[in-house]
């Protein structure tokens, strides 16, 4: 069998694979001016920074997009006495530092401004090279920046002339902008719809607050509401164990076992790792069944879940099961409005943690029929499950985005 690249008409095989036969491979450094910055001495603050004009970006000010604001501003004297100097609009901006998870990281100046010197600054040609088809070119391979770190260096960084060395697909400048537009269309839609998520979160959180409170009562409900501890409605309360490590048999069984680590990847019928039935019969763990508010009491202080499937959870769980006329799904929001007071109740010198006391001596107001309770679960469930499908719209808008961009940066789509 033939490992020879099969070529279509009209492309050719290069550096960077199959483009089309019009498209030239450079280096960018052939095409392109690069530079980098400092950070002036922090002792000299106000000198340097106070009061400062210049905006000066650092790696986190990186967002694989445009930068119209930086987190820091320096002064006309950094400028002058530092060595400094503000590169202009349509400046195309790449980390150099700070391990795998930041090198690669680009933004595109909108704003004139200075670098540290953990950032190459690309100066483009603009007779050549569209800045923002180069941003994209550079996210859509940022992978190809751990091969030129890796290779060479125990501290995964790259170097200003591995950015000159970039090798870039070259398509005529008008088909750079009209790649450029495409994929600046689905941006402005994903900056949109992460809008829309936005703003829908924030009317969550407020509709925490009025109705999980006597505020704002849902139509047809009256009464006061009651005034408990979180003690006066648990009818019990099961811990967690882990079983022997050491022991395989005791593992990657078919029972879900549940840590606060799930919490973070939140699967209401899986977990992370599971457990049999002799690892969960020879531990401390407990089969809770569907449906119980299950909270973190360690690390994750007052972070709630309520799983529909039965699991097993570890230590720093509690399955917490409520006494009849008490509704888990209003306790479950009642416990995202409060994480942060929860929190600071938690103490620890390395991990934070709640007891058992403490929590149940939390106070809490609620409704003072089940069927209330339920209904204030429904309305913020509704708008967890509206939030849930505008997340998964903008989901698919990047999964497109991601296939456009496959498409129109290797020339197998053509704009022109």
């Amino acid at each position: 069998m033939s490992d020879e690249i099969k070529v279509p008409p009209g492309y050719w095989a290069s550096e960077v694979g199959v483009i089309p036969k019009e498209w030239e491979v450079k280096e960018l450094g052939e095409i392109c001016q690069t530079a980098s910055g400092t950070t002036p001495p922090r002792s000299m603050r106000s000198r340097y920074y106070s009061n400062g004009t210049v905006h000066w970006v650092k790696t986190l000010d990186l967002n694989n997009s445009i930068i119209s604001c930086t987190t820091e501003l320096v002064t006309n004297y950094a400028l002058q006495e530092t060595g400094l100097r503000a590169y202009p609009i349509g400046t195309v901006l790449v980390a150099m530092y700070g391990g795998f998870n930041q090198i690669g990281r680009t933004g595109l100046l909108e704003i004139p401004a200075a670098v540290n010197q953990a950032i190459t600054a690309i100066i483009a040609n603009d007779a050549v090279l569209c800045p923002r088809y180069l941003i994209a070119l550079l996210n859509f391979r940022v992978e190809s920046w751990k091969n030129v770190a890796s290779s060479s260096r125990k501290d995964p960084n790259i170097t200003r002339k591995d950015v000159s060395n970039f090798l870039l697909p070259l398509p005529p400048l008008p088909e750079q902008k009209a790649i450029a537009s495409a994929l600046r269309d689905v941006d402005d839609c994903l900056d949109a719809q992460s809008a829309l998520v936005a703003k829908k979160r924030d009317l969550k959180t407020a509709a925490l607050g009025e109705l999980l409170t006597p505020k704002r009562r849902l139509p047809r409900f009256s009464g006061e509401w009651e005034e408990k501890t979180l003690g006066d409605i648990l009818e019990q309360v099961k811990g967690g164990g882990t079983p022997s490590r050491s022991i395989a048999k005791f593992w990657n069984g078919s029972i879900p076992w549940v840590t606060v680590k799930d919490f973070a990847t939140f699967n209401p019928y899986s977990a992370q790792e599971t457990i049999t039935e002799e690892g969960l019969r020879f531990s401390a763990s407990n089969l809770i069944p569907a449906g119980i508010l299950i909270i973190s009491t360690r690390m994750a202080v007052g972070k709630a879940m309520i799983y529909q499937v039965p699991v097993s959870i570890n230590q720093d769980l509690k399955a917490l099961f409520l006494r009849p006329n008490y509704d888990s799904r209003f306790l479950f929001y009642w416990f995202a409005w409060k994480i942060v007071e929860l929190d600071l109740l938690a103490s620890g010198s390395t991990v934070k943690g709640i007891s058992l006391g403490e929590l149940k001596g939390f106070d809490i107001k609620l409704p003072p029929t089940i069927t209330e309770q339920k209904a204030i679960a429904e309305v913020l469930s509704d708008m967890d499950a509206e939030i849930a499908a505008l997340e998964a719209e903008r989901d698919k808008t990047r999964q497109l985005k991601s296939a456009m961009m496959d498409e129109l940066l290797s020339g197998r789509t053509r704009l022109l």
